[in-house]
């Protein structure tokens, strides 16, 4: 047993009434304990350290979206260690790159390739580059370890020099692969050489790998920018080509380091997939006139959900193979494809103003759905064909844009296919698409594997019914709901803070006219019903909540992470660690019941807010007990 105090509260433990156990028997007296989240398990509280000192929310960011960390050939690009890193800078990532708008994985990539992402300086001396290799160096860059408000100084400093190589090189949408590659490059080599004013020897490395000039301009030679992007661009399967420079002034060697190239960290971290980013632009939608659907038996699956109006035309075959899709679908797609009025009156103007971008948006998009089917042959005969059709003179040149769509989860128990084989044709697809404006990845993979339940799938184990496909076709046309959003919460105000202060604020509620209302289940539907019921203040049976949804609910607000559990699944979650020194805003936690821990009072008693005993009112769902 793990006291939470000088003594446990039987005073408190039985009157409680609800959450799954109704009459609370006096054998639970034994059963308190505390958990917290564990120093090296991480994965509910993504912001979380050790016990309950959790970052608050910060508004606008968004919650951590890490994506699959995974290279071209499946391998694990930050490890752990980094990646818990990243995860504790990540509040600071946000708020300085939503000032530029910036996506936040910009100033992880640059850290991690300038200091390994250390929260010091990564020199010393009477002038230092920083954490983040800032140059020219200057003497208040120095210093072994900074504190926080030096090193969002530091990072501040930092995103300005980015975004202003991004603009010396000619501009562009941070979400544009080439923009992102080019301020690498520039950041890293200076702009001169990504102007070409000047000669590199990356991008003569680039020509030789078969980039073209302008691509070795880009960045696609520089192992800083694409160091493991590809095979051909790894130091461990073609170190005889693939060289670096290994210090100042000096020439290249032979292979190039194991660093990941800023370019491959951006995207192992989510960039560019519709995860977090620092800017607060509104969400649009990736296709906004008509759209061509080229795919399989899943494809058929997504136009009998919703596909079916006069905007969507669908080019499919129940067992679609590469075969198919060479002899028939590109020339299927390709004879009915229009020209936007955008491209037709700017095809040789580079600077277009807002209008002509806005005509841009109303050509034709193609979205190109792959299958467990495609697998066999591997990812990069579809890449280098998707690639050739979009080319000037390609059969697809006429398009706005080629979404690609992952291939999805199957359920492993009914099918010999493994998740884990689709996530490295995934992780090949999508480096095998960078580098060309007009391709996209969609990563609907990431985007639902997590929420995905056995229910979903058809008897096949690959298929999905009809709602679960109607979801992945409004996120495919409409883009990403959660892109951008500011996941403290819109229209809920004065939530903000740690999670014992977010829920004593929420617990305070129970005092308004009606006070607040439990029931069992309530608040375990999903994010945006979640929502409402905070907006509700709780109040109303519609709105009521249960015990493990109030501390979801207090969880999402305080840390801007969203997972619902159950009671009595917590203790078995890996992100917990049983604590015997509890401290407010852990969670305590019953057979069958939970709450957040605020303290111990001055006698030894409890203070904790959490929901119980159905009904509305006082002392019914939300409160604060001692």
């Amino acid at each position: 047993m793990v006291m939470m105090g000088r003594r446990i509260i039987s005073r408190y433990v039985a009157r409680f009434t609800g959450c799954a156990l109704g009459a609370v028997a006096v054998a639970i007296l034994v059963a308190l304990s505390a958990y917290a989240v564990g120093k090296d398990q991480r994965k509910i509280f993504d912001w979380g350290v050790p016990y309950h000192n959790i970052e608050p929310c910060v508004p606008g960011g968004g919650n951590l979206s890490i994506g699959d960390n995974k290279d071209y050939a499946g391998n694990q690009i930050l490890t752990d260690e980094e990646l818990d890193r990243v995860k504790k800078f990540q509040p600071v990532y946000q708020k300085i790159a939503s000032k530029y708008g910036m996506p936040w994985q910009v100033l992880a990539a640059v850290h991690y390739r300038e200091s390994d992402l250390k929260h010091g300086s990564s020199d010393r001396g009477s002038k230092c580059e920083g954490a983040y290799g800032v140059f020219p160096r200057e003497a208040w860059l120095c210093g072994d370890e900074y504190d926080d408000e030096k090193f969002e100084k530091v990072t501040d400093k930092a995103a300005s020099d980015v975004d202003n190589k991004r603009n010396l090189v000619g501009g562009g949408d941070w979400n544009d692969p080439r923009t992102l590659k080019r301020t690498f490059f520039a950041y890293n080599s200076g702009e001169g050489y990504v102007l070409g004013y000047k000669g590199h020897v990356y991008v003569k490395q680039a020509e030789k790998l078969g980039f073209s000039h302008q691509e070795g301009l880009d960045g696609e030679g520089s192992p800083y920018v694409m160091n493991k992007a590809d095979e051909k661009r790894d130091p461990n399967r073609n170190g005889s080509n693939w060289g670096q420079i290994k210090g100042d002034g000096g020439g290249i060697g032979y292979p190039a380091n194991q660093d990941y190239g800023a370019y491959v960290v951006y995207l192992g971290l989510g960039g560019g997939s519709g995860s977090s980013s620092g800017g607060g632009a509104s969400i649009e939608k990736r296709i906004e006139e008509r759209a061509f659907w080229v795919g399989d038996k899943r494809a058929i699956g997504l136009q009998n959900a919703g596909g079916k109006n006069d905007k969507d035309i669908w080019v499919t075959d129940e067992n679609d193979g590469y075969d198919w899709f060479v002899n028939t679908a590109i020339n299927q797609v390709g004879g009915q494809l229009k020209e936007s009025e955008g491209q037709a009156q700017n095809s040789q103007d580079q600077n277009k103003d807002k209008k002509d971008k806005d005509k841009d948006k109303k050509g034709d998009t193609i979205v190109f759905t792959l299958g467990v089917n495609d697998m066999a042959g591997g990812a990069k005969r579809y890449t280098d064909k998707l690639k050739e059709l979009v080319a000037d003179n390609g059969a697809w040149a006429k398009a706005r844009k080629v979404l690609v769509v992952s291939v999805n989860p199957v359920l492993e128990s009914k099918t010999q296919i493994k998740n884990a084989d689709i996530e490295k044709f995934n992780s090949e697809l999508r480096s095998g698409l960078s580098g060309s404006k007009k391709l996209e990845y969609i990563d609907v993979y990431t985007k639902f594997k997590k929420d995905i339940k056995e229910t979903d799938f058809e008897d096949d184990g690959i298929n999905y019914k009809s709602e679960l496909n109607k979801k992945i076709y409004e996120f495919i046309r409409d883009g990403d709901p959660d892109r951008n959003k500011d996941e403290c919460g819109e229209t809920s105000t004065g939530l903000n803070g740690s999670i014992a202060e977010v829920a004593m604020k929420m617990a305070a509620w129970e005092n308004e006219p009606g006070g607040t209302c439990y029931s069992m289940g309530g608040g375990h539907i999903g994010k945006e019903d979640t929502e409402k019921r905070i907006n509700a203040h709780f109040r109303g049976m519609e709105n009521s909540i249960d015990c493990s949804g109030f501390v979801a609910a207090v969880v999402y607000k305080a840390t801007g992470y969203y997972e619902l559990f159950t009671t009595s699944h917590m203790p078995d979650m890996k992100a917990y660690q049983r604590v015997t020194d509890p401290q407010p805003g852990d969670i305590a936690w019953w057979d069958g019941h939970v709450e957040v821990y605020l303290g111990t009072n001055s006698d030894g008693s409890y203070h904790l807010a959490g929901s119980r005993n159905s009904g509305c009112g006082k002392n019914h769902g939300p409160s604060i007990v001692d």
